[in-house]
């Protein structure tokens, strides 16, 4: 059973997989991103919890806290944060959410993924599956 409650593990991967899929469909020309995705990604730029990392330290970090990650899977906000970065000069860096550690890009394409800020939601009129989300 999960910190969050067991069973969600398979849907957070779920998740995680479909939100790739879209990010590289988006990004080969196959598909358009969804209307919402746009604003999301805003709220993330704007947010002072997103972090840029390159692959590199992306795996450092995964290196250093890979038990916690597999534990807690299913609620990846209950981990140590990832380091805060600034993307000037970093080459091939990506926009991560430093609290629930998800690349923005792909999370962002995910209708049913909802922003987790402690202080509430970023995404906050954006889609979700159940509408647009909400405080």
């Amino acid at each position: 059973m999960g910190c969050c409650g067991g069973g969600r593990k398979i849907r957070q991967a779920g998740m995680i997989a479909l939100g790739f899929a879209r990010l590289v469909a988006d990004k080969a020309g196959i598909t358009t991103p969804a209307d919402f995705v746009a604003g999301r990604l805003e709220a993330c730029r704007a947010c002072d919890e997103h972090t840029w990392l390159t692959r590199v330290e992306v795996a450092e970090w995964l290196l250093i806290n890979g038990v916690d990650v597999a534990k807690k899977f299913d609620c990846l906000e209950n981990i140590p944060k990832l380091p805060k970065e600034s993307g000037i000069g970093k080459q091939q860096a990506g926009m991560y959410c430093r609290i629930c550690k998800c690349l923005c890009a792909a999370a962002a394409r995910v209708p049913e993924k909802k922003c987790l800020h402690p202080q509430g939601s970023r995404w906050v009129g954006y889609r979700t599956a159940e509408g647009p989300e909400k405080t």
